[in-house]
């Protein structure tokens, strides 16, 4: 229900105002080979103006991803798209998340050899006090750079293999574990994320630990944070929205899906943004206590060591107390007392 109403919100703030997002947003579009890939890269560099944003594959709670459609001799091409750049949050506050681009910011997608035209077609909702739509719809040039917008600027090609290739990769081998476990609120889940043993600098304000990437029947929501010891530990709220699918998709009872449900993530690393994924058959009633076993068992061990030479220490120095030494006294006569008896 609040997504919905974010979303008429926009809807009422496009329909508001007659203005055009074309002026808040240009692009610039390139091909050049990677030979690694084997094959050509298009890429499409995004440069938004002053504060305005865009959005991600996972908008959070309002806005809507960027869209761009190709189109070969007039019949529709399904062109392999590359991971996106890692987002940022947009909008942090209270329950509201948002997660988009600012500034300058480049998606690449394969493009085969044989492909001698092409057009682009593309749907942008650009944000800020109010959200407007862009489209475009040009014909690109595979020989030459491309500038589509009212605001001119290019971008070098090394500064473009750079961001190719500084895009999230996976990574099966991290250290992170995913659980689903069933929320207290009726028909919610929540998604718990274990990072151990690493050093990660990231600023909650700004940035997720994990960012979710869409995955029906699931609807991810905002993430919270925290760090025990030598863990990182993040819980994302997850709604069920199986009900408003067609055919439906009851929320299960059994605590076992009907289906595995495939699910990516964008994980935050000492070195950046990697991808992980996960595919969940079922969930668990609650959050196991063993997950923190791991970074206990030492810590506790020494420390009860350390608790048991105090209490022996503390009983020490309790005999040579004022109040002790009567007691030991008449001790010491009632041992005489029954000798002689």
């Amino acid at each position: 229900m609040k997504s919905f109403l974010l979303f008429f919100v926009i809807f009422l703030s496009i329909n508001s105002k007659a203005a055009t997002g074309n002026q808040y947003i240009s692009l610039y579009v390139k091909t050049f080979d990677a030979p690694n890939l084997k094959t050509k890269i298009l890429s499409i560099t995004h440069k938004n103006r002053g504060h305005w944003h865009t959005y991600w594959k996972n908008p959070g709670d309002s806005g809507l991803p960027i869209k761009h459609s190709f189109f070969s001799q007039n019949q529709l091409l399904k062109l392999e798209e590359l991971e996106w750049p890692a987002p940022q949050k947009i909008i942090s506050e209270g329950d509201i998340h948002t997660y988009g681009y600012e500034g300058e910011y480049t998606l690449f997608y394969k493009l085969p050899n044989e492909i001698n035209e092409l057009k682009l077609n593309s749907k942008i909702l650009i944000c800020d006090n109010i959200c407007v739509p862009a489209t475009f719809s040009t014909n690109i040039d595979l020989k030459e750079a491309s500038l589509i917008g009212e605001h001119p600027f290019n971008v070098k090609e090394s500064d473009l293999r750079e961001r190719l290739k500084n895009l999230p990769k996976e990574d099966p081998n991290y250290p992170i574990e995913f659980l689903l476990v069933k929320s207290k609120k009726e028909n919610q889940l929540e998604l718990h994320s274990f990072i151990r043993d690493q050093k990660i600098e990231f600023e909650a304000a700004k940035e997720n630990l994990v960012f979710p990437l869409p995955a029906q029947p699931l609807n991810w929501v905002h993430e919270e944070t925290q760090k025990r010891k030598n863990i990182y530990h993040s819980t994302i709220q997850v709604e069920w929205d199986g009900e408003f699918m067609e055919p439906e998709i009851p929320f299960p009872n059994s605590n076992k899906f009907t289906s595995p449900i495939n699910a990516k993530f964008l994980v935050k690393t000492p070195k950046g943004y990697i991808v992980a994924k996960k595919s969940f058959t079922s969930f668990a009633n609650s959050l196991p206590v063993e997950v923190f076993n791991h970074q206990q068992a030492n810590p506790n061990k020494q420390s009860l060591w350390l608790l048991l030479f105090f209490a022996l220490l503390g009983g020490f120095i309790l005999n040579f107390m004022p109040c002790v030494l009567p007691v030991i006294s008449l001790k010491v006569f009632k041992l005489l007392e029954q000798a002689e008896e």
